[in-house]
């Protein structure tokens, strides 16, 4: 009975492979430090990321507000133009009579011009992005582009009277 009992052990044995499991440790920790290593430079990367982010954004308020200063120089230097008119207009009224409402009604409007380009300067007052701030800030040259040129015909009408 024992060599039948070898026998069969034997004869199972052959045909179950079995392996037993073993543990590297010096792996399994290897593993846990580049893990490790793997994690903190993530956490850099990310880190390094919103920075960059951050500084995107800034270059792009920067890039939005060179383009308002550019708007907002034009429309100073319209409205300082038609304000210079304006006073040469006053200056030929005193010597010769001249109708003056024109003039005032084109002052006013550029008065209403500079209150409008301040407002839109503000940041929060209308939420608008810059793209539909320079569109605005182009329609207020516009408008003080316009009332310069009817000011401007009006003191080439009045010095020719």
């Amino acid at each position: 009975m024992k060599k039948l009992a070898l026998l069969v052990t034997l004869f199972f044995g052959q045909l179950v492979f079995s392996q037993m499991t073993t543990t590297d440790v010096g792996a399994t920790s290897q593993l846990v430090q580049q893990v490790s290593t793997s994690m903190k430079s993530l956490a850099q990367l990310q880190k390094t990321y919103k920075m960059m982010e951050d500084a995107s954004k800034q270059i792009q308020n920067v890039n939005g507000y060179v383009q308002q200063a550019g708007h907002l120089k034009n429309i100073i230097n319209t409205q300082k133009n038609a304000i210079k008119n304006a006073n040469d207009i006053l200056k030929i009224s005193k010597t010769k009579k001249i109708n003056l409402s024109g003039v005032t009604t084109n002052l006013q409007m550029i008065s209403g011009s500079i209150k409008t380009v301040q407002a839109l300067l503000q940041n929060g007052i209308f939420n608008m992005n810059d793209g539909e701030r320079l569109s605005k800030l182009d329609a207020e040259y516009q408008k003080a582009k316009q009332a310069d040129g009817k000011i401007k015909s009006a003191l080439i009408r009045a010095r020719f009277r």
